[in-house]
């Protein structure tokens, strides 16, 4: 490193700085998406792994896959979708208070 010019270790140290935030916002993120995942199995009593998105969630959707039952949490977009319409056992909507209550 000692051998690079001023600017080569200035674009160097902000590219790390940028990764290092980068990072931080995936970390943050995932921490949302658990938060969620905890917050919809607390309140509805279903076992909760999925989400679609990092988008504030408005349902609970189970649906079948096979002869189970998934369920996923879904934003405003993605319940719209008719891929995720297909199959459907049982939608739960969530109280916006809630989910904006446990939204960082």
């Amino acid at each position: 490193m000692e051998n690079l010019s001023p600017e080569l270790r200035k674009t160097l140290r902000q590219i790390k700085k940028q990764t290092l935030a980068l990072q931080s916002i995936r970390n943050l993120n995932k921490i949302q998406k658990l938060i969620w995942l905890e917050m919809a199995s607390q309140q509805t009593g279903i076992n909760v792994d999925k989400i679609c998105c990092i988008n504030k969630p408005i349902n609970l959707t189970v649906f079948h896959v096979g002869d189970s039952k998934s369920s996923v949490l879904l934003c405003n977009y993605h319940s719209k979708q008719k891929y995720f319409l297909k199959d459907i056992f049982e939608v739960k909507s969530l109280d916006e208070n809630l989910v904006d209550s446990h939204t960082m």
